[in-house]
């Protein structure tokens, strides 16, 4: 399944703090859940997510998470638990292109919803290795 920022919005009972309005042509159809920016880094260079629409769910809300979904070309953010990040991630956010929101759902019921509607995991096709 492929996922626009408005479904998944609405999925997760979203709010918007920065839209980058740039979408993957794919649309997004891949869910990492990540709190550990290593784990992050070791999960994705493992992956073939060139040209892939990915989400990263986080309970992070600093800068490093922005730079380090830079770093594996990550477009789409969204904060756990209604965190919301200082104005200084927020514009690291803008200048690098990625898109944020904030959900008041915990990992573990974002991660449900999303495996729900059928979306993939980041890793499915490293569990085969």
């Amino acid at each position: 399944l492929l996922m626009n920022k408005k479904e998944l919005q609405k999925a997760l009972s979203a709010e918007t703090i920065f839209d980058s309005d740039v979408e993957p042509e794919t649309g997004y159809d891949t869910v990492c859940a990540c709190d550990m920016m290593s784990e992050l880094l070791a999960i994705m260079n493992h992956s073939s997510h060139h040209n892939r629409g990915i989400i990263l769910l986080t309970g992070l809300i600093n800068p490093q998470v922005i730079r380090t979904s830079e770093l594996v070309d990550i477009r789409l953010i969204v904060f756990l638990r209604d965190k919301k990040p200082a104005s200084e991630t927020v514009e690291l956010a803008r200048k690098c292109g990625i898109t944020i929101m904030s959900t008041p759902c915990t990992m573990y019921k974002s991660c449900g919803i999303l495996y729900e509607m059928k979306l993939n995991d980041v890793q499915s096709e490293t569990d085969s290795d």
